[in-house]
């Protein structure tokens, strides 16, 4: 198992507020999606709530690894603007690194959730900005950079940025 990343530009129109609305999740139309919120990182869907909604603009999904694959990677570009530190530091502390480039990325779930279109902006601006300090990394790493800078242009387009 793996986390999946989906991005969409221009989400609108709340159609249902719960997916049990729905038969069953296939039942979705062409250019609706089904965006489940992460309670604990509710600050990053920017007011989007849980629901059924459709998208009018592009589409743009990856694989963003298996969770430990996608583990190391975080870590990698949290170290390289942070430092290095164990990730009980970072955890213990993450209000510390609130101003910090990628921490709405560093700092968010690992399997569920999405993130609304001003904090994707934020994200974007934080992958375009500080790409330079990542060329030595491996071909891995900046395929995955590449990747979710993509996602998150996309996303700023009044988008979200779906884990799932």
């Amino acid at each position: 198992m793996g986390l999946d990343i989906s991005a969409y530009s221009r989400v609108f129109d709340k159609k249902y507020l719960l997916l049990e609305k729905l038969e069953d999740e296939r039942e979705l139309e062409n250019h609706e999606i089904y965006l489940y919120g992460n309670g604990h990182f509710s600050k990053h869907q920017d007011g989007i709530g849980e629901g059924v909604y459709s998208f009018k603009g592009d589409y743009f999904s990856f694989g963003a690894g298996s969770y430990g694959t996608y583990g190391e990677w975080r870590r990698e570009l949290r170290s390289i603007v942070n430092g290095e530190m164990e990730d009980q530091d970072f955890y213990s502390n993450y209000h510390l690194f609130e101003n910090t480039p990628f921490f709405e990325l560093i700092n968010f779930s690992d399997c569920e959730g999405f993130i609304g279109p001003k904090t994707s902006r934020k994200l974007y601006n934080d992958f375009v900005k500080h790409e330079n300090k990542f060329k030595g990394e491996s071909s891995y790493f900046l395929g995955k950079y590449e990747q979710w800078k993509e996602a998150f242009r996309l996303a700023s387009n009044n988008g979200i940025v779906d884990f799932h």
